[in-house]
């Protein structure tokens, strides 16, 4: 990296090389997993621009993705896996546009995902093994139970929480207390 460039610029890059990658008019020559990467890689764009759910983005900032996901949500929803279809309708959530149909759309995937009697998405064929399909569940309930995106907390703004450090780990000293 040059002098005054930053961040963004590695992200721009990233998201042209994307775009190349994954063509949308080439959706259909791609392998099941192939386009559930091409999703992924989609979602992921936002929620890394969020913080990983710590603050809500703009969705002018990511048109392109939005009016992808608006246009093909019923093959997104037949060709992925419940996580990445709730990772789309977090991706709007995000944004702000909790009305938006796509949000509909993806709430009621992840509901018929789920087995009225085991009340969790498996993980794999009728695996509901917890552990294996944790990451799968808490995206359904991020979903189907949104409230906003939250700042993960900070040692010097909640010390409170911080009381009890595993061994070995401590603060970082400011430079005020060096």
């Amino acid at each position: 990296m040059g002098a005054g460039q930053g961040e963004q610029d590695v992200v721009n890059a990233f998201i042209e090389t994307f775009r190349k990658t994954y063509p949308d008019d080439q959706d259909k020559a791609l392998s099941k997993q192939q386009y559930e990467n091409k999703i992924y890689g989609m979602t992921h764009i936002i929620i890394a621009a969020s913080g990983y759910y710590q603050h809500a983005v703009s969705a002018a900032d990511y048109q392109w993705i939005y009016h992808y996901f608006r246009t093909n949500i019923e093959t997104i929803i037949a060709r992925t896996k419940p996580d990445v279809i709730a990772e789309v309708g977090l991706s709007f959530l995000l944004a702000g546009l909790d009305k938006d149909p796509v949000v509909t759309q993806t709430r009621q995937a992840i509901q018929e995902a789920i087995p009225p009697l085991k009340q969790m998405i498996p993980s794999g064929k009728d695996n509901f093994n917890l552990a294996l399909g944790e990451h799968r569940n808490l995206l359904a309930i991020m979903l189907l139970g949104w409230q906003q995106p939250h700042a993960a907390p900070k040692y010097d703004q909640n010390p409170e929480i911080f009381s009890d450090l595993p061994y070995g780990l401590e603060p970082k000293q400011t430079v005020q207390e060096q």
